[in-house]
């Protein structure tokens, strides 16, 4: 089990809300990362102390800045007057910690631009190796994909950055991904073409040694008028190159032949892949987008996305994503990030 250390500041209605939410996590959610209590901040210690002794955090402090120094206080709720929000969030941003701001934003346009400021800063110091993942908080998704992705800040690699979300589909016997729901709209080929390595990276990092990677289109057969098909039949041939490694790649796929083999087997497709994917790569941001909300909403799919590609990964949640999700989102990147050190760790143990 792992645990991050929770920060909230302010006991009032939305403070309570927070701090309710999170100590019930592991009693509702089935989820390896669980938040810790740890410090909860007011605008006097007795207050402080009251909320502690009622919601059960481990501690108090009577001032903001207290508990967002605190080194063992990895996450920040701010749930204080908006006035206030600017002054905490840059504050936290400037020490790596994750923001979750309760709206709205701030009480100016003019304090929001300057939060938005500190989101990019935070990710300058990822760029400059000062933290290991950024984790969107209250800012708009725009915003903060504008800060990440410029090409100026130092955190671009060889690789289009796309997000992949990792679910667990109650009706499904694995763990399934998908890509791209939210950064890239119309890929082009070599797009996709990291879009695929993105997803294997993630896989790999959870356990899925050779994972079976579906190019999804409307059918199996490969259509000149149809791109997604032809995308499809060109990225396999990179696979069979080893211009994409580490899984297995088919497709043009069709989403149901890609998930279930009965389908795969009524349709005479004979593929490793077919009815046993683990990552479903779809043809644009709009087909994934809506495949992920109808796993969502109609097969009770619950998960989490990273954002991958950049030097440091990216926690993308969405403002109606619940604690669970959020906290799944957590637990990815330090999944995902263990196992880079652990595998930079084996190519260091092989060179010596």
């Amino acid at each position: 089990m792992t645990e991050i250390g929770i920060g909230v500041i302010g006991g009032g209605y939305m403070g309570k809300a927070h701090s309710v939410a999170m100590a019930a996590v592991g009693a509702v959610f089935e989820t390896r990362l669980r938040p810790r209590l740890e410090m909860i901040a007011a605008s006097s210690l007795e207050s402080a102390e009251r909320y502690r002794a009622a919601f059960g955090f481990a501690r108090a402090a009577p001032d903001w800045r207290a508990l967002v120094d605190d080194p063992r206080v990895e996450a920040v709720i701010i749930a204080s007057p908006q006035e206030t929000h600017r002054e905490i969030a840059e504050a936290a941003f400037a020490r790596g910690k994750a923001v979750l701001c309760e709206k709205p934003l701030a009480d100016t346009l003019a304090h929001t631009r300057a939060m938005v400021a500190a989101a990019e800063a935070a990710a300058g110091l990822a760029a400059a190796g000062d933290v290991a993942a950024i984790i969107k908080g209250g800012l708009p998704m725009d915003e903060l994909l504008s800060a990440l992705i410029r090409p100026d800040n130092g955190l671009a690699t060889e690789r289009t950055p796309s997000q992949v979300m990792a679910f667990d589909v109650p009706t499904y016997p694995r763990p399934l991904l998908i890509s791209d729901p939210q950064v890239n709209i119309h890929p082009a080929l070599f797009e996709k073409r990291d879009m695929v390595r993105n997803a294997v990276a993630l896989a790999h990092a959870l356990g899925i040694d050779e994972p079976r990677v579906a190019m999804l289109s409307s059918s199996e057969a490969i259509e000149p008028n149809l791109s997604s098909t032809l995308d499809a039949a060109a990225i396999c041939k990179m696979a069979d190159r080893g211009q994409v490694s580490g899984a297995v790649v088919d497709g043009p796929m069709a989403f149901d032949t890609a998930i279930s083999e009965a389908t795969a087997r009524a349709r005479g497709v004979d593929s490793p892949v077919a009815g046993r994917a683990d990552i479903l790569v779809a043809p644009d941001l709009e087909a994934a987008s809506m495949l992920v909300k109808q796993l969502s909403h109609l097969a009770d799919a619950r998960g989490a996305g990273l954002l991958l590609g950049l030097r440091v990964p990216v926690v993308m949640s969405n403002r109606d994503d619940d604690v669970a999700s959020r906290l799944t989102g957590i637990g990815l990147a330090r999944q995902y990030l263990a196992h880079v050190v652990d595998a930079r760790r084996g190519a260091l143990d092989a060179v010596v």
